[in-house]
């Protein structure tokens, strides 16, 4: 008799096939899922693998939080009931918070307002939901001292617990300013900086007279861009890039001042994007190269009429997403947008005949430019200058979206978090009034999800194809097509100018003609 038995997989005790499947990641736990019954029925008996399928369908990271705070069970169920919120549209609590006085200089950042007032910088930390309350606190405050006039600009990273300060050199110093990398919670100089005061411009880079135009902070990368600068006689642009947790890394790039240079945004990857008025779009590189930002793809906008221009060209809703690995003092939050994708947000305004046309925004994957980048190489070869475009028909359609914006450029009323976007809409562009709030999800898994099925049992909508602004595809010679979306739109309007957004949270506030934010703060919490 043969004693000899084969067992196959779904033979082998449950404990031993969890202790195998939690080495697969979340893709192939679905596809384990449909193999055979009984792998699918120990999958969905375990809430650690379903958790982790659930973190990648939502694009969602959990927060560096310990993580015997809450069970996986009930970290799943949270996550779950603030998506189902954000599909319906329904928050759970609204909350009216007043503000001290009116904000000038304001940033968003993960929940945390910036205001300076004189004298100091101000954060406010709103609750991370309706019942988040210590006591009868709305809101933490908290603030740094700084010198009055001396400020020229500041960016702060929640997650890194960092506040970056650019302040005017004091006079009589042969620098112009001076950069501060400081603890965000605690008013001292960060313990994971490499140099406390980094100078600039550096006597060496032979700079003068900077006009600053933009500054980010994302992840180790410091960025700060000028226009008009003196270097060696003639007159360029530069962008500056430091890594402030190595000591003496920097990097420079000069751009001649004919291609309009306008904006730059620090991505994934040690990569950065830089726009400019030509209506180009260029990838650059922060590594393989000793000292130099180096081009390694560049893509086009769709073209204009020969009577139209980019008048201006900024990234906008900038939000450091690069998390460290151990807790940080003000993260409160359980999840956060996934740094693997996201949209990456354009303002636009064109010049048509002459006079400013509507402002638009547009919308496009931030792996749509990374997974290109070999594409380019393989086209065009190594990046330079004079280096040709990737036509927009090649990469655009399909993978951005066009948006009206409104007749202000600097009308606050669309916000974006992750691959989910939030607008204040209306039938007419005119005076401030009550708008409802639309709320798109660009989730490419829900998208396919969707399309799937009949779509009866969502509370969404599938938008796909050409855009229905018939005028704003009016600016442009080329179709700018459409990145598919769900979205849904509330019935109850909210009197608001500017509009932020979180993992869970949408902030609406009143702002004067002078952008200047005034009364409160209106807080809706989702999930």
């Amino acid at each position: 008799m043969n004693h000899d038995v084969v067992l196959g997989l779904p033979g082998l005790p449950v404990d031993i096939l969890l202790h195998m499947l939690v080495y697969l990641d979340a893709y192939d736990l679905v596809r384990a899922r449909k193999v055979c019954n009984t792998l699918r029925r120990v999958i969905d008996s375990s809430e650690e693998l379903l958790y982790a399928i659930d973190l990648k369908y939502f694009h969602t990271i959990p927060s560096p939080l310990p993580d015997s705070v809450l069970p996986i069970a009930i970290r799943r169920k949270l996550l779950r009931q603030r998506e189902t919120a954000w599909q319906k549209a329904e928050y759970s609590q609204k909350d009216h918070i007043p503000l001290p006085y009116p904000a000038i200089w304001p940033q968003w950042s993960c929940g945390i307002l910036g205001i300076i007032p004189p004298g100091e910088i101000r954060f406010v930390q709103f609750p991370l939901s309706a019942g988040d309350r210590t006591g009868t606190t709305m809101c933490r405050q908290w603030s740094h001292k700084i010198a009055s006039g001396k400020t020229a600009g500041y960016n702060y990273s929640l997650m890194q617990d960092l506040l970056v300060l650019l302040t005017r050199a004091p006079p009589g110093e042969n620098h112009q300013y001076e950069i501060s990398f400081r603890s965000l919670s605690k008013d001292k100089f960060h313990p994971d900086a490499a140099s406390a005061v980094v100078k600039i411009p550096d006597a060496q880079e032979n700079l003068e007279r900077l006009d600053l135009k933009g500054v980010m902070i994302f992840g180790d990368y410091y960025g700060v861009f000028c226009k008009n600068v003196r270097s060696n006689g003639a007159e360029v642009d530069v962008l500056q890039v430091w890594n402030w947790k190595v000591k003496d890394w920097y990097r420079v790039k000069l751009f001649d001042p004919e291609d309009g240079t306008m904006h730059f945004r620090l991505i994934l990857n040690d990569r950065l994007l830089v726009v400019n008025s030509i209506g180009h779009i260029s990838l650059y590189s922060l590594v393989n190269s000793s000292d130099a930002i180096q081009l390694t793809a560049k893509f086009s906008l769709p073209s204009l009429p020969s009577t139209s221009t980019f008048q201006h060209i900024y990234f906008t809703g900038i939000q450091d997403h690069d998390y460290p690995l151990s807790n940080t003092p003000l993260c409160s939050s359980w999840f956060h947008g996934s740094a693997c994708n996201r949209l990456i947000a354009i303002s636009i305004d064109i010049n048509v005949e002459g006079r400013s046309s509507h402002p638009c925004t547009l919308y496009a994957e931030q792996n749509r430019f990374l997974e290109l980048e070999s594409t380019y190489t393989n086209l065009y070869g190594k990046g330079n200058q004079d280096s040709r475009a990737l036509p927009w028909s090649t990469w655009g359609p399909g993978h951005t979206r066009f948006f009206s914006t409104g007749l202000s450029f600097c009308d606050y009323n669309h916000c974006c978090y992750g691959l989910r976007t939030a607008e204040l809409i209306s039938e007419k562009f005119g005076a401030l009034q009550p708008r409802q709030l639309c709320i798109r999800d660009f989730n490419p898994h829900r998208v396919r999800h969707y399309k799937a099925g009949d779509g009866t049992k969502w509370h969404e909508r599938l938008v796909e194809g050409d855009p229905p602004d018939a005028d704003l595809q009016s600016l442009f010679l080329e179709p700018i097509g459409g990145l598919p979306y769900l979205e849904i739109i509330t019935q109850e309007r909210f009197l608001a100018r500017a509009i932020h957004m979180d993992e869970s949270r949408v902030m609406l506030s009143l702002t004067s003609e002078r952008h200047l934010f005034t009364g409160e703060v209106e807080v809706l919490y989702f999930g």
